[in-house]
Order: structure tokens, then sequence, then C-alpha cells
């Protein structure tokens, strides 16, 4: 199952990486911090290293190449001031709205065969998956037997 979904998941990306390589020229990482910040704003570079998946260097080139483009604006955290906080600029909130809109279409192929009762209860076991998957990550992973 993780190796399907992966593949899935990466032809997904690449149908994406079509839209935003040349269109904004920003990365696949880039693309992955625009995903969560224009659902959560003012996250951390650490806060969106777990968000995203991406190891600390990644973030921290993308974070680089968003703002370089305008696309995001880093502030010091009101609480913490060590702590810089990343948003999205307008520039941004536009990639994120545009490339948003792409991703629901190219999902609405993919499914475009399903039932809208097979298509929810795909989402239901999505969100179920992806909560295992973070317990075992979280929680779990030292009672694995490698």
């Amino acid at each position: 199952m993780p190796y399907r979904l992966f593949i899935i998941s990466a032809r997904a990306a690449e149908l994406m990486q079509d839209v935003y390589v040349p269109r904004y020229g920003i990365s696949q990482a880039a693309w992955r911090v625009v995903a969560v910040l224009g659902r959560r704003p003012g996250l951390s570079a650490r806060q969106l290293q777990q968000a995203t998946g991406l190891d600390q260097f990644s973030v921290s080139r993308a974070i680089r190449q968003l703002s370089e483009l305008g696309y995001a604006e880093r502030s010091t955290a009101e609480r913490d001031k060590r702590r810089a906080d990343v948003r999205l600029s307008a520039a941004g909130i536009a990639v994120f709205e545009y490339l948003s809109r792409v991703g629901l279409q190219i999902e609405d192929r993919i499914v475009s065969g399903m039932s809208e009762e097979r298509r929810k209860l795909l989402n239901e076991l999505i969100s179920e998956i992806d909560r295992s998957s973070n317990h075992l990550l979280t929680s779990g992973r030292d009672r694995l037997v490698l």
C-alpha cells in the first residue's frame, strides 16, 4: 500500500509540476511549502518541515526561493523572538489559489470514474490512513521489527 500510494502521488505531483515550474519557477519543495502555508499561515521552518515531510535543508531552500520570488515573507515570531514565522505574500496566496484549483482538477480527473458515494468513502479512508500513519510515525516507530 505505501508503494502504491507513493506512485499515485508521484503521478499527480508530476502533473502539478508541469504547471508550477514554467508558470511560477518554483521547485516541488517550494510548492509543498506553499500548499501548507496556504492552509496554515505563520508556521516556523521546523513546523513546515513536519507538515511537508521535507528535511530541514529542503525547507530552508524552499523558503529562500519563495522569498526571493516574492511569494513568501518571514517575520519574527511574537512569542519567541528567536523564531521566524513564514507567511505567503499576496502573490503567494494567488499562487496557492491557482495551484489549488489545478490540484482539484487533477483529483477530479483521477476519481472521475467513481460515484459520489465511493469518492466520499475514499476521502474517509485516506483520512484514516493519514491519522494512522502519523500515529505510527510519532509513537510506534520503536516497535517496528527491522
